[in-house]
């Protein structure tokens, strides 16, 4: 901020203050109180939202009404599959926190629910949902199932080679100016490492 002036700097320090009050108050939080409470209503809040998913997945909004640019409503078009969220991939990065959350902390074969979470998740085709899943599900094989570990990093190895693929195939263009903005931003950080 300092260096860069209020142009650049604001809004990082503004980003890094405000994940980090978050991280404290959540962890002053549940410092002393169980977790486990909570699950129930984030339950239902995924529940409601997957129901909603399915409804606009038929192009049928029931909470709000689609608008263009100008505000002006449209009939039946862009409808999204966000649920009760306003993207796409806020309600597949959801999904993929609940994953877990549901898998170690509900009881029973209703653990296994959780893993049909994986699902919706695609229909949203969310590169960070997916990025949080390629670490999700290998944690989960390891801490449930150790002895599949190997062959699930065999098989997400694959899987995510076919995405590359299919991504590259369906956008070049997107796929290829992501590549371009990558390689700038890791070469930005590795020449300028304190930020000037």
């Amino acid at each position: 901020f300092v260096i860069c002036g209020a142009e650049t700097g604001a809004s990082q320090v503004t980003n890094v203050f405000m994940t980090g009050l978050t991280f404290a108050c959540a962890r002053n939080f549940f410092k002393d109180k169980p977790f486990r409470p909570f699950i129930k209503p984030l339950i239902i809040v995924t529940i409601l939202s997957l129901l909603y998913m399915v409804t606009q997945l038929f192009r049928v909004e029931i909470i709000g009404v689609p608008v263009s640019a100008a505000g002006v409503p449209m009939a039946g078009g862009n409808v999204q599959p966000n649920g009760l969220f306003y993207l796409p991939a806020f309600h597949a990065i959801f999904l993929s926190m609940m994953v877990p959350i549901i898998v170690f902390l509900v009881s029973g074969w209703k653990r296994w629910l959780g893993i049909l979470l994986i699902v919706p998740i695609f229909i949203m085709r969310c590169s960070g949902a997916y990025l949080a899943l390629a670490f999700i599900i290998p944690f989960i094989i390891y801490h449930m199932k150790r002895k599949l570990f190997i062959p699930c990093l065999i098989i997400m190895a694959i899987i995510g080679g076919s995405f590359t693929f299919i991504d590259h195939k369906i956008d070049p263009l997107t796929y290829k100016s992501r590549l371009v903005s990558w390689h700038m931003m890791l070469r930005y950080t590795m020449l300028n490492p304190l930020g000037w």
